[in-house]
């Protein structure tokens, strides 16, 4: 029933996408834009001056991570993706694991969740679940602003503790914050991927029984070396070792064929984490704080 389920769905989303794709504009209004990249159909806020930037210029968002799970990730394979956003990657994990596999997308602000949603739904991606939970190491609920998406800002860098540190305004919304072994009931976990704006270590506390029982490949960012050791020790009391990824903004073959770089030397800096039995070739393993990649320049 469920594999029937999926190919309805996916037929349902190619032919709205063969019927109105070709005739929608680019940019649906002043608020919402959409855009035809690598791994889809993305619906996005115009303003969004990473991910969304990304993949209006080049059409793609940090690729060599995408490139990097595609040497992971078999089909039926599991995933759980932390800070999913928009689901940039989230379509293109979708692909990956195939009919028979499974993506949980979970994301904490309720606007991009929706557009999360949306973009799943317009890609045909039936095996991902989306979840609009905040995670950490207790389960509760937090008080947060709503957010102006009109404006230019990092909305996929928007933390916890920047939503805390906002004034209380009278337009609160509550998001659910969950621990993911209390969010997830899965059979297999192969990939666990999480950007959770400095609350990786409360993730992985909150993840415990799902590491300790699936063994799964970790994929977690980590930008503040002042982090990285706590972090690390963590990882090393789960039986895991971390080797470090950079991905830079700017990809020189890029979708779009877009030679001009508008984001610098910019990177995403990221752990790969395996458990210590595991071979990783080629990549330099996470050590202590004082090898974190932002003092290499």
């Amino acid at each position: 029933m469920m594999s029937k389920l999926r190919m309805v769905c996916a037929t349902k989303s190619y032919l709205w996408q063969k019927k109105n794709m070709a005739d929608t504009p680019s940019s649906t209004s002043s608020f919402l834009k959409s855009v035809d990249a690598k791994h889809g159909r993305f619906y996005l806020p115009p303003n969004d001056i990473y991910i969304g930037r990304s993949l209006e210029l080049y059409g793609e968002w940090c690729e060599s991570e995408v490139d990097l799970f595609g040497q992971i990730l078999k089909p039926g394979a599991t995933v759980i993706e932390v800070g999913a956003n928009i689901g940039s990657h989230t379509v293109a994990l979708s692909r990956m694991v195939g009919e028979s596999g499974r993506v949980f997308a979970v994301e904490m602000q309720p606007f991009i969740a929706q557009l999360l949603s949306a973009n799943v739904i317009v890609n045909g991606a039936c095996n991902v679940q989306v979840s609009m939970s905040g995670v950490s190491d207790v389960n509760g609920q937090l008080q947060i602003p709503k957010i102006n998406y009109e404006t230019n800002y990092n909305f996929g860098g928007i933390s916890v503790g920047f939503l805390e540190s906002n004034p209380k305004k009278t337009d609160q919304q509550t998001v659910p914050i969950s621990t993911l072994d209390n969010l997830f009931d899965v059979g297999r976990l192969d990939l666990l991927k999480m950007d959770v704006e400095h609350l990786e270590l409360q993730a992985l506390n909150g993840a415990a029984g799902l590491v300790e029982r699936f063994h799964p490949v970790i994929y977690l960012e980590n930008d503040d070396p002042d982090e990285t050791d706590t972090i690390l020790d963590q990882l090393k009391r789960m039986g895991y070792k971390a080797f470090w990824h950079v991905s830079p903004l700017f990809n020189p073959d890029n979708h779009a064929g877009n030679p001009e770089n508008v984001f610098g030397m910019t990177t995403c800096i990221n752990m790969l984490c395996t458990p210590v039995e595991s071979n990783v070739v080629g990549m330099a393993e996470a050590v202590c704080a004082s090898d974190h990649p932002k003092f290499k320049g």
